[in-house]
Formats: C-alpha cells, sequence, structure tokens
C-alpha cells in the first residue's frame, strides 16, 4: 500500500503537467466540434480522405483511435495553452503598480523588508522600489533554483503554479465556449462567464501562493538572489 502510494506521489507533479495542455486542447476541439460538426460526413456517407480516416479506425480499433485523439488533444493544447506566470510578467512590466496583484499582503511585506536588507546591506542608497521590481522579475530563475537547494519547496511550488496554469487557461478558453452555447441555444449560458470570472480570480490567487512559496525562500536563505543594488553591489541572502 504504501510502495502504491509513493509511486502515485512521484506521477503527480507529471499529471499535473499534462492536464492543463489535454483540457485547452478538448475545450478548443469541443468549441471548433459545435461550430462545425455538422459539416463531418457520417460512416456512409463519408468519400475521399473521411472514408480513410473511418477505415483506419476500423483497422486499429477504438482503443488506439481514442489514444490518438488524446494525443492529438495535448498537442493542440500545449501550442495553444497560456502561461499564468508569463501573463503576470507581461502585467508586470506594462503596470509596475500592479505588482502588488501578484503578491499577498503577507508576501508583500516580506519582499518590502527584504529589499531594505539589500539596501543595508549595499551600504549605499538604491531605489527600493525598482529593487523590489527587480526580484519579482527574478521570481522564474529563483523558482529554478529551487530544483537544486530544496526540491520539497519546489514541489509546493510547482503545486500552486500548476494549478494558476490549470484555473487561467480553464477560464480563458471557456469563454468563447458559453458565447457557443448562448448563440446556439440559450442565452442563458452567458451566465457561464462568471465561473470563467470566478476561475480567473483563483489562478491569480493560486499564483499568488506560488510566489509567495519564492518569496519565503528568499527571505529564509534557502535560495539567494542575484539582483544587483544600484552602485555595482551584489546583495547576499538572509542567514
Amino acid at each position: 500500500m504504501v510502495h502504491h502510494l509513493v509511486m502515485l506521489t512521484s506521477l503527480l507533479p507529471g499529471f499535473r503537467h499534462v492536464r492543463t495542455p489535454f483540457v485547452v486542447g478538448t475545450l478548443c476541439a469541443f468549441q471548433v466540434w459545435m461550430l462545425f460538426g455538422g459539416l463531418i460526413p457520417d460512416r456512409s456517407e463519408a468519400q475521399g480522405l473521411m472514408k480513410r480516416i473511418y477505415a483506419i479506425g476500423d483497422s486499429f480499433g477504438r482503443p488506439a483511435v481514442t489514444a490518438f485523439i488524446a494525443f492529438a488533444l495535448y498537442l493542440l493544447g500545449d501550442m495553444l495553452k497560456l502561461s499564468a506566470r508569463n501573463l503576470a510578467g507581461r502585467i508586470n512590466r506594462a503596470k509596475p503598480s500592479m505588482r502588488t496583484a501578484l503578491l499577498t499582503r503577507d508576501s508583500y511585506r516580506e519582499l518590502h523588508l527584504y529589499a531594505e536588507g539589500l539596501r543595508a546591506r549595499a551600504g549605499d542608497s538604491f531605489d527600493l522600489m525598482v529593487t523590489m521590481t527587480a526580484l519579482i522579475r527574478e521570481f522564474p530563475e529563483v523558482r529554478m533554483r529551487l530544483i537544486a537547494n530544496n526540491l520539497d519547496v519546489y514541489s509546493e511550488q510547482d503545486r500552486f503554479d500548476s494549478e494558476a496554469d490549470f484555473r487561467i487557461n480553464i477560464a480563458v478558453y471557456s469563454v468563447p465556449l458559453w458565447v457557443i452555447l448562448a448563440a446556439l441555444w440559450s442565452p442563458w449560458f452567458l451566465f457561464g462567464l462568471s465561473t470563467s470570472m470566478i476561475l480567473y480570480l483563483n489562478g491569480f490567487q493560486a499564483l499568488r501562493a506560488a510566489n509567495g512559496v519564492i518569496m519565503q525562500s528568499l527571505a529564509s536563505g534557502i535560495v539567494e538572489s542575484h539582483v544587483h543594488a544600484e552602485g555595482g553591489h551584489h546583495p547576499h541572502s538572509h542567514p
């Protein structure tokens, strides 16, 4: 029993990274099917390429066809999926004042104290807000350093990061789904947009939690920041 639990735990990180592109691909394919599914001929009416596709399905069997469709959906979703972290980075670059949206209040306080500590160690004055912004931009690099420094902390951060990607992607790609359903069946489906908005906000909440793990790793000295303060000083990690 313990062996099975350990094996399941080891598979979970991989599953988290597969589910987002698969769900994105499924959502997009379902929307295309709703719009153009009527144009696909039945087996008895199929000609040319479609007839050959049906024949291939008969030759390899339903399990093989199902596996192929699942793989195709995964590839489609992998090409279309959005990165919550990249989206947050664009927000930070476009409007630095929005950086507080990427951190919880406690994490932002830790960030401020950490940047203050860098200034004290540098022994010279530098722009505190610029340093705080630089630290946030360094988060992706710090995340990768956690793999070598503390794999358990990285796994916890990766869990939040994956949840952020999953929720934000579903939120974004479900918007056209509600519009299509409303156009084809009933305007009442537009109320589903509120679900997409809630998922979007929950995705950013998960991203804040992921960033909070990174900030705590910096503050506790698990990893070291490579951000240079003004004046060429190199900040060291907290003891």
